[in-house]
């Protein structure tokens, strides 16, 4: 048997395309979540730093590394950025089956660093090498984390984070140099033949000349403080400073709650610390027994928060002073994407429970915890009905277009729902679609009726009263007749 010519090259397109799409498939949904790389103390950075992936659960690490890119140059730009300085090599590992991977130096200590009280299926991967050797450990690493310093630590000046799959391309190594020249990545992936699935930039160091005057950062998202334009293009570059100006010294980057995306208010990047704040300030004061290192405040006292960019509205991305954030390890970080605005009881999940706390701040028997929990969800400067309306339309886990009745959230109205409201309960999920506290006929009228907007004004200006609703023995019958429409009209 002979093939053309024509037939072979269409073959190896096809193979070459399936391998594509595979090598897509299978790296949908991986992401660098924290990287804590300069914790307190002159040897917390070779104990308590850690890094945690999140992604599709159980999903193989085959091929893909982390690799972190020498970030510091000089005035002549003849300097090492962009060169490899450390590999995490996690090909032969898989991510937990809740969808995170956690890594830890050896020398931890604290409940926070334990994975024994990590969420249950959570990957943790410590380094245990031998005798003599801390932190990452490494040519000793029991994890395969290498560094070209033979330090076990993360540079603290800064660096660029890279999550790649090598795919058909060559395997990465210590001192490898992406940028020759140090004006711009060689090659938009790395190398060829690379993917980079994530990525992080930052300039941690401050003293003396700040790496961001002529340092270099490769990510789509960067931080650093102090201004910098040496970034690659198209990419985003945030001037982390405290509120009087000076530059911030970052410790730590993180994604924004479970944010997905690539844009400077998906990451979170703060100044750490090991302090407690006095004065009722602090939260949860610091522990040793925990290690629940925490967010940092600024000279004058004030809370940090970046990035600086409105997330919604005018409200920021803000985490409060002493804010603990090694609490999360193995679980969704503080702060909430846009997508996940308006979990009010910081579950991770955007449900009944929370229709329920956002009525109560519509009424008044609630307060508007303002900040990444902000009640105003349309962002007009009013918390009303219309915020509601705008929790059903499109802020639920459960997907968009809900309608007022809908208990389950399900989709539709239907007699799941008007059972849900004859038994009656407390609560958006047992029939009080109106938030008033009980179920009653104007529940009943929401579930008829079933709108998108609520019929009414409920807030700070006056409106119109729901729509009268028939005498308790009109309505059941009411009730009756629905319930004898065919089926094919349940669900709107």
């Amino acid at each position: 048997m002979s093939f053309s010519s024509t037939a072979v090259r269409v073959f190896a397109l096809l193979v070459l395309f399936s391998f594509v799409i595979c090598t897509s498939s299978a790296l949908a949904g991986l992401y660098i979540n924290e990287i804590y790389f300069d914790p307190p103390g002159s040897s917390g950075d070779t104990a308590f730093e850690y890094i945690e992936l999140r992604g599709t659960p159980s999903m193989s690490l085959a091929n893909t590394y982390l690799v972190f890119l020498e970030n510091e140059d000089t005035p002549a730009h003849d300097g090492e950025a962009g060169q490899i300085d450390a590999i995490w090599d996690l090909g032969t590992y898989s991510m937990g089956s809740n969808g995170f991977l956690v890594g830890l130096q050896k020398g931890h200590s604290g409940s926070y660093f334990n994975p024994a009280n990590f969420p249950a299926g959570t990957t943790a991967l410590e380094n245990t090498s031998g005798a003599g050797t801390f932190g990452w450990g490494g040519a000793a690493s029991t994890i395969h984390f290498l560094d070209a310093d033979n330090a076990g630590k993360i540079e603290n000046s800064g660096f660029t984070a890279m999550l790649i799959n090598k795919g058909a391309g060559v395997t990465p190594v210590l001192n490898m140099d992406l940028d020759v020249g140090n004006n711009g990545l060689d090659n938009p992936n790395g190398q060829a033949g690379w993917t980079i699935i994530d990525s992080i930039g930052v300039h941690g160091d401050i003293e003396g000349t700040p790496e961001s005057v002529d340092g270099r950062l490769y990510a789509k998202v960067n931080f650093g403080g102090g201004p910098s334009t040496r970034i690659e293009p198209g990419a985003s570059y945030v001037n982390t400073t405290y509120e009087d100006g000076s530059p911030l010294e970052l410790e730590y980057v993180g994604r924004w709650g479970n944010s997905t995306g690539q844009t400077p208010a998906d990451w979170v990047a703060i100044n750490m610390t090991d302090k407690s704040f006095p004065g009722g300030l602090d939260p949860t004061p610091f522990d040793s027994a925990k290690n629940n290192f925490a967010v940092s405040a600024d000279p004058t006292g004030s809370p940090i928060h970046y990035p600086p960019q409105a997330w919604h509205g005018n409200v920021q991305q803000a985490l409060p002073t002493g804010q603990d954030i090694s609490d999360t390890m193995g679980a969704t970080n503080h702060g909430f994407s846009p997508a996940t605005d308006g979990d009010y009881d910081d579950n991770g999940t955007v449900d009944s429970a929370d229709i329920d706390i956002l009525w109560h701040i519509i009424r008044g028997t609630a307060t508007d915890p303002g900040s990444d929990d902000s009640a105003d969800l349309n962002g007009d400067g009013v918390v009303n009905e219309d915020d509601l309306d705008t929790e059903l339309a499109s802020k639920l886990t459960a997907g968009p277009g809900r309608h007022y009745g809908d208990a389950d959230l399900v989709g539709g109205v239907g007699p799941d729902d008007f059972t849900a409201w004859r038994i009656g309960g407390s609560g958006w999920a047992h029939g009080d679609f109106d938030g008033t506290g009980d179920v009653g006929p104007d529940d009943f009228t929401l579930w008829r009726t079933a709108p998108t907007t609520y019929p009414s004004d409920v807030g700070p200006r006056p409106g119109d009263a729901l729509a009268a609703v028939p005498e308790p023995a009109s309505w059941l019958l009411a009730a009756l007749g629905v319930l004898g429409v065919c089926s094919s009209r349940w669900r709107r």
